[in-house]
């Protein structure tokens, strides 16, 4: 299963410790919600601890139909789908149908090779979802563009039926994606960019469930500390994405791509393509940045899209 019980269990233990004071039951509480954590709540069996110290009830099959919360001595029953949106926990629906990766339990994607792209639309361009044929639908926009208070991520992390609704509506005739772009920042903390990187994994992984897509990951990184964490569970992937915008005017950017494509190359065995969300005037400006890739036998693919045709005319864009 997706989850580690000494996660859920420490909170659950602390949270109940800090509203029922009764030290009596913890036992009784980390089994329960271990058995929650692990699916395993109703298939517990008869030789189960359970009941040994609670004074109210000792049927045993209680347990197996509920999970038990103390609060001031009392307790109720709540169901495991209950609970779960209680703690806010309704990404586990989608997330126990995965794998995970690494210390992080990042959630694994899988991507086959993708070489057929005609264009790259933007999450702010509905317009041009299907104008062409095989159009990847990406989210190189500003973070707040999509991911605001009705973004995606918050329709899934908060179970919003009706928003969700609202997203598959608006991708329906999608099939091909680059997983977000959510943004990472050199100069704030690691933790925040760990967490949008699990963020772009969520969302990808819905997308793939709920919308029978393709999602291509997408490489994220705020500085070379972080190379080791953004192919966390991307072992198996035989595709990427990297976006290019801003990173190759600035010396120090464009170095820190160059060598995340060189890290991409070498610690994903199974790669055969990457494709490039780019805004230069010229291919082979961007060429020239992946020369490791491409030396490397891995296939580069640029597509068109909405602001390299604009610099592309000459009105704006420099390289």
């Amino acid at each position: 299963m997706l989850i580690r019980t000494n996660i859920y269990n420490s909170k659950k233990r602390h949270s109940v410790t800090a509203i029922t004071k009764c030290h009596e039951y913890h036992d009784q509480i980390d089994q329960v919600t271990s058995l929650l954590y692990h699916g395993n709540l109703k298939n517990q069996t008869q030789n189960s601890e359970f009941g040994k110290k609670t004074k109210e009830r000792e049927d045993i099959s209680w347990y197996q139909e509920n999970c038990v919360v103390f609060i001031w001595g009392l307790h109720m029953k709540i169901s495991d789908e209950e609970l779960k949106k209680r703690l806010n926990l309704n990404v586990l629906n989608l997330l126990n149908n995965t794998t995970t990766f690494g210390w992080l339990d990042i959630p694994k994607m899988y991507c086959k090779n993708i070489t057929e792209v005609d264009y790259i639309a933007l999450y702010t361009e509905p317009g041009l979802y299907t104008k062409y044929p095989n159009t990847l639908i990406s989210f190189y926009n500003y973070d707040i563009k999509f991911d605001n208070i009705g973004g995606l991520y918050n329709a899934i992390y908060y179970d919003d039926k009706k928003l969700l609704n609202k997203f598959k509506e608006r991708f329906k005739e999608c099939t091909l994606f680059i997983s977000p772009d959510y943004s990472e920042c050199g100069d704030v903390h690691a933790i925040e960019n760990l967490y949008r990187i699990y963020k772009a994994r969520v969302v990808s992984i819905w997308l793939t469930m709920e919308c029978d897509a393709i999602v291509i990951p997408n490489i994220t990184y705020s500085n070379r500390k972080m190379f080791e964490y953004m192919l966390f569970g991307l072992e198996d992937v035989e595709t990427v994405a990297f976006g290019t915008k801003g990173n190759v005017n600035d010396e120090e950017e464009r170095l820190l791509l160059i060598d995340a494509i060189k890290y991409t190359v070498d610690h994903l065995s199974k790669l055969k393509t990457i494709i490039v969300y780019s805004s230069c005037k010229k291919d082979e400006t961007i060429l020239e940045i992946f020369k490791y890739a491409l030396d490397n036998n891995i296939k580069v693919i640029i597509p068109s899209n909405t602001l390299q045709l604009r610099n592309k005319e000459g009105k704006y864009g420099k390289i």
